[in-house]
């Protein structure tokens, strides 16, 4: 059984920056911690930034400009 408590729990993500703006990747990084990111890590070659967030928030870092697609990484529960 699931409790509201994980819902809210912060989730590690991959945010893959769009081509137009791969050139602009430290002000994207910046828009993500403004919305409430923690940047880990960036890929400049890759055009991706690593890092974590609430999940509340994972609305706000896909709508940053910039921002071509944000995947979460995958929860695995024991049965």
């Amino acid at each position: 059984m699931s409790s509201g408590k994980v819902a809210s729990k912060d989730v590690n993500v991959l945010v893959t920056v769009a081509d137009s703006h791969r050139a602009e990747l430290d002000a994207v990084a910046e828009s993500l911690s403004a919305a409430g990111m923690s940047v880990a890590q960036k890929f400049k070659l890759g055009g991706v930034i690593a890092g974590e967030v609430p999940r509340h928030r994972l609305g706000a870092i896909r709508k940053c400009e910039g921002v071509s697609s944000v995947e979460e990484e995958p929860h695995f529960k024991a049965v």
